[in-house]
Protein backbone atom coordinates (compact mmCIF):
# COMPACT_ATOMS: atom_id res chain seq x y z
CA UNK A 1 0.00 0.00 0.00
CA UNK A 2 1.38 3.42 -0.98
CA UNK A 3 0.95 6.79 0.66
CA UNK A 4 -2.62 8.01 0.35
CA UNK A 5 -4.01 4.64 -0.73
CA UNK A 6 -6.15 4.14 2.38
CA UNK A 7 -7.93 7.50 1.93
CA UNK A 8 -7.17 8.83 5.43
CA UNK A 9 -6.14 12.50 5.53
CA UNK A 10 -5.97 15.38 8.02
CA UNK A 11 -8.64 18.06 7.58
CA UNK A 12 -6.33 20.88 8.69
CA UNK A 13 -3.68 19.91 6.15
CA UNK A 14 -6.35 19.59 3.46
CA UNK A 15 -7.45 23.16 4.19
CA UNK A 16 -3.88 24.45 4.05
CA UNK A 17 -3.35 22.80 0.68
CA UNK A 18 -6.69 24.15 -0.56
CA UNK A 19 -5.50 27.65 0.38
CA UNK A 20 -2.24 27.20 -1.51
CA UNK A 21 -4.05 25.81 -4.55
CA UNK A 22 -6.54 28.69 -4.52
CA UNK A 23 -3.74 31.27 -4.35
CA UNK A 24 -2.14 29.58 -7.34
CA UNK A 25 -5.35 29.31 -9.37
CA UNK A 26 -6.41 32.90 -8.62
CA UNK A 27 -2.95 34.39 -9.27
CA UNK A 28 -3.05 35.85 -5.77
CA UNK A 29 -6.14 36.63 -3.72
CA UNK A 30 -7.56 38.67 -0.88
CA UNK A 31 -8.99 36.99 2.19
CA UNK A 32 -12.48 37.60 0.79
CA UNK A 33 -11.51 35.96 -2.51
CA UNK A 34 -10.20 32.93 -0.65
CA UNK A 35 -13.39 32.67 1.39
CA UNK A 36 -15.30 32.39 -1.90
CA UNK A 37 -13.02 29.60 -3.13
CA UNK A 38 -12.19 27.57 -0.02
CA UNK A 39 -14.84 25.98 2.18
CA UNK A 40 -13.70 27.43 5.51
CA UNK A 41 -14.49 30.49 7.68
CA UNK A 42 -12.44 33.64 7.13
CA UNK A 43 -10.97 33.34 10.63
CA UNK A 44 -9.70 29.84 9.86
CA UNK A 45 -8.29 30.93 6.51
CA UNK A 46 -6.49 33.83 8.19
CA UNK A 47 -4.71 31.50 10.60
CA UNK A 48 -3.68 29.23 7.75
CA UNK A 49 -2.36 32.21 5.79
CA UNK A 50 -0.51 33.54 8.82
CA UNK A 51 1.12 30.16 9.44
CA UNK A 52 2.15 29.80 5.80
CA UNK A 53 3.52 33.35 5.75
CA UNK A 54 5.60 32.72 8.88
CA UNK A 55 7.40 29.93 7.00
CA UNK A 56 7.79 31.84 3.73
CA UNK A 57 5.19 29.87 1.78
CA UNK A 58 2.86 32.87 1.44
CA UNK A 59 3.64 36.55 0.93
CA UNK A 60 1.34 39.51 1.53
CA UNK A 61 1.25 42.78 -0.39
CA UNK A 62 -1.44 45.08 0.91
CA UNK A 63 -4.67 43.11 1.14
CA UNK A 64 -3.54 40.43 -1.31
CA UNK A 65 -1.80 37.14 -0.59
CA UNK A 66 0.21 35.02 -3.00
CA UNK A 67 2.43 31.95 -3.00
CA UNK A 68 5.96 32.58 -1.74
CA UNK A 69 9.28 31.68 -3.31
CA UNK A 70 9.91 29.01 -0.68
CA UNK A 71 7.93 26.71 -2.96
CA UNK A 72 10.61 27.28 -5.59
CA UNK A 73 13.16 25.64 -3.31
CA UNK A 74 11.09 22.48 -3.13
CA UNK A 75 10.34 22.56 -6.85
CA UNK A 76 14.02 22.85 -7.70
CA UNK A 77 14.77 19.92 -5.40
CA UNK A 78 12.05 17.82 -7.05
CA UNK A 79 13.58 18.53 -10.47
CA UNK A 80 16.90 17.15 -9.20
CA UNK A 81 15.33 13.99 -7.76
CA UNK A 82 16.87 11.91 -10.54
CA UNK A 83 20.24 12.63 -12.11
CA UNK A 84 18.83 12.50 -15.62
CA UNK A 85 16.37 15.31 -14.83
CA UNK A 86 19.34 17.67 -14.58
CA UNK A 87 20.55 16.88 -18.10
CA UNK A 88 17.26 16.87 -20.01
CA UNK A 89 17.43 20.52 -21.07
CA UNK A 90 19.96 20.00 -23.87
CA UNK A 91 17.89 17.55 -25.94
CA UNK A 92 14.86 19.79 -25.46
CA UNK A 93 16.79 22.80 -26.76
CA UNK A 94 18.06 20.78 -29.72
CA UNK A 95 14.56 19.62 -30.64
CA UNK A 96 13.07 23.10 -30.23
CA UNK A 97 15.70 24.53 -32.57
CA UNK A 98 15.43 21.74 -35.15
CA UNK A 99 11.62 21.82 -35.28
CA UNK A 100 11.01 25.52 -34.52
CA UNK A 101 8.49 24.32 -31.95
CA UNK A 102 8.05 23.77 -28.23
CA UNK A 103 9.73 20.71 -26.72
CA UNK A 104 8.68 19.44 -23.28
CA UNK A 105 9.79 16.76 -20.86
CA UNK A 106 7.07 15.36 -18.62
CA UNK A 107 6.78 12.60 -16.04
CA UNK A 108 3.96 10.59 -14.52
CA UNK A 109 3.26 11.18 -10.85
CA UNK A 110 0.21 9.85 -9.01
CA UNK A 111 -1.53 9.11 -12.29
CA UNK A 112 -1.16 12.62 -13.71
CA UNK A 113 1.32 14.05 -16.18
CA UNK A 114 3.62 16.76 -14.80
CA UNK A 115 5.56 19.08 -17.13
CA UNK A 116 9.07 19.13 -15.70
CA UNK A 117 11.06 21.10 -18.25
CA UNK A 118 10.53 22.83 -21.59
CA UNK A 119 12.23 24.73 -24.36
CA UNK A 120 10.39 27.00 -26.77
CA UNK A 121 11.64 27.38 -30.31
CA UNK A 122 10.78 30.14 -32.74
CA UNK A 123 7.16 29.02 -33.02
CA UNK A 124 4.27 29.72 -30.62
CA UNK A 125 4.28 28.05 -27.22
CA UNK A 126 1.43 25.99 -25.81
CA UNK A 127 0.92 28.05 -22.67
CA UNK A 128 1.39 25.02 -20.41
CA UNK A 129 4.09 26.00 -17.93
CA UNK A 130 6.60 23.88 -16.07
CA UNK A 131 4.77 22.27 -13.17
CA UNK A 132 1.48 21.97 -15.06
CA UNK A 133 -0.52 18.86 -14.16
CA UNK A 134 -2.37 17.31 -17.10
CA UNK A 135 -4.53 14.26 -17.73
CA UNK A 136 -2.50 11.40 -19.17
CA UNK A 137 -5.12 10.41 -21.73
CA UNK A 138 -5.28 13.79 -23.49
CA UNK A 139 -1.55 14.27 -24.04
CA UNK A 140 0.93 12.55 -26.32
CA UNK A 141 3.45 12.29 -23.48
CA UNK A 142 0.85 10.75 -21.20
CA UNK A 143 -0.17 8.18 -23.80
CA UNK A 144 3.46 7.33 -24.54
CA UNK A 145 4.01 6.61 -20.84
CA UNK A 146 0.73 4.69 -20.51
CA UNK A 147 1.79 2.47 -23.41
CA UNK A 148 4.74 1.30 -21.29
CA UNK A 149 2.43 0.14 -18.48
CA UNK A 150 0.58 -3.13 -18.02
CA UNK A 151 -3.21 -3.04 -18.34
CA UNK A 152 -3.81 -3.21 -14.58
CA UNK A 153 -1.74 -0.06 -14.04
CA UNK A 154 -3.59 1.75 -16.80
CA UNK A 155 -6.96 0.68 -15.40
CA UNK A 156 -6.00 2.00 -11.98
CA UNK A 157 -5.18 5.42 -13.43
CA UNK A 158 -8.39 5.48 -15.46
CA UNK A 159 -10.44 4.43 -12.44
CA UNK A 160 -8.95 7.33 -10.48
CA UNK A 161 -8.94 10.11 -13.07
CA UNK A 162 -11.35 8.89 -15.74
CA UNK A 163 -11.10 9.94 -19.38
CA UNK A 164 -11.96 13.67 -19.23
CA UNK A 165 -13.22 15.31 -22.40
CA UNK A 166 -11.23 18.53 -22.70
CA UNK A 167 -12.02 19.03 -26.40
CA UNK A 168 -14.40 17.36 -28.87
CA UNK A 169 -11.39 15.28 -29.99
CA UNK A 170 -10.53 13.82 -26.57
CA UNK A 171 -10.69 10.04 -26.25
CA UNK A 172 -13.43 9.20 -23.75
CA UNK A 173 -13.88 5.50 -24.50
CA UNK A 174 -11.65 3.04 -22.63
CA UNK A 175 -11.55 0.45 -25.42
CA UNK A 176 -10.61 3.13 -27.96
CA UNK A 177 -7.79 4.27 -25.69
CA UNK A 178 -6.40 0.75 -25.32
CA UNK A 179 -6.51 0.34 -29.11
CA UNK A 180 -4.58 3.59 -29.49
CA UNK A 181 -2.00 2.45 -26.94
CA UNK A 182 -1.43 -0.71 -28.99
CA UNK A 183 -0.63 1.51 -31.97
CA UNK A 184 1.75 3.56 -29.83
CA UNK A 185 3.62 0.40 -28.85
CA UNK A 186 3.91 -0.65 -32.49
CA UNK A 187 5.16 2.66 -33.90
CA UNK A 188 7.19 3.81 -30.90
CA UNK A 189 5.56 7.21 -30.42
CA UNK A 190 2.22 8.76 -29.46
CA UNK A 191 0.27 11.61 -31.04
CA UNK A 192 -2.09 14.14 -29.50
CA UNK A 193 -4.44 15.31 -32.24
CA UNK A 194 -6.21 18.34 -30.71
CA UNK A 195 -7.24 16.26 -27.67
CA UNK A 196 -5.87 18.70 -25.09
CA UNK A 197 -6.41 21.97 -26.93
CA UNK A 198 -8.09 22.61 -30.26
CA UNK A 199 -5.59 23.67 -32.89
CA UNK A 200 -2.68 21.95 -31.13
CA UNK A 201 -0.94 18.71 -32.07
CA UNK A 202 2.02 17.01 -30.44
CA UNK A 203 4.11 13.89 -30.80
CA UNK A 204 5.90 12.18 -27.93
CA UNK A 205 8.07 9.18 -27.08
CA UNK A 206 9.31 7.81 -23.78
CA UNK A 207 12.81 8.21 -22.39
CA UNK A 208 14.30 5.18 -20.64
CA UNK A 209 16.78 5.54 -17.81
CA UNK A 210 20.05 3.58 -17.71
CA UNK A 211 18.30 0.67 -15.98
CA UNK A 212 15.54 0.44 -18.58
CA UNK A 213 12.85 2.04 -16.44
CA UNK A 214 10.68 4.81 -17.87
CA UNK A 215 12.13 8.17 -16.94
CA UNK A 216 9.44 10.25 -18.62
CA UNK A 217 8.52 11.38 -22.12
CA UNK A 218 9.66 14.11 -24.49
CA UNK A 219 7.09 15.79 -26.68
CA UNK A 220 7.18 18.33 -29.49
CA UNK A 221 4.09 20.49 -29.96
CA UNK A 222 2.84 22.95 -32.52
CA UNK A 223 -0.25 24.36 -34.25
CA UNK A 224 -2.12 22.04 -36.59
CA UNK A 225 -1.32 24.14 -39.66
CA UNK A 226 2.40 23.50 -39.07
CA UNK A 227 2.11 20.06 -37.48
CA UNK A 228 0.31 18.16 -40.21
CA UNK A 229 -0.09 14.43 -39.62
CA UNK A 230 2.21 13.69 -42.56
CA UNK A 231 4.93 15.87 -41.04
CA UNK A 232 4.43 14.34 -37.58
CA UNK A 233 4.62 10.75 -38.86
CA UNK A 234 7.67 11.56 -40.92
CA UNK A 235 10.10 14.34 -40.13
CA UNK A 236 9.15 15.23 -36.55
CA UNK A 237 8.80 11.68 -35.21
CA UNK A 238 12.18 10.78 -36.74
CA UNK A 239 13.87 13.81 -35.17
CA UNK A 240 12.27 13.05 -31.81
CA UNK A 241 13.27 9.38 -31.76
CA UNK A 242 16.83 10.17 -32.89
CA UNK A 243 17.24 12.79 -30.16
CA UNK A 244 15.90 10.44 -27.48
CA UNK A 245 18.17 7.62 -28.64
CA UNK A 246 21.20 9.92 -28.38
CA UNK A 247 20.15 11.14 -24.93
CA UNK A 248 19.53 7.64 -23.62
CA UNK A 249 23.04 6.66 -24.71
CA UNK A 250 24.48 9.34 -22.40
CA UNK A 251 22.52 7.96 -19.44
CA UNK A 252 24.26 4.61 -19.63
CA UNK A 253 27.75 6.12 -19.55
Amino acid sequence: MGLGDDGRTLDAVETTLDVVQALHDLDGATLADLADSVDAPKSTLYYHLNTLASRGYVVQEGDEYDVGLTFLTHGARAKRRKRAYETIDQPLQDLAERTSAEADFAVEENGRLVVLSQSVGSGPNTGFLEGSHLYMTNTSAGKAILAEMVDDQIDQILDTWGLPQETPHSTTDREALFAELRTVREQGYAVNDEELMEGLRSVSAVVHDHDGSVLGAISVSGPTYRFTMDRIDGEIADLLLDEIESFEATLSQ
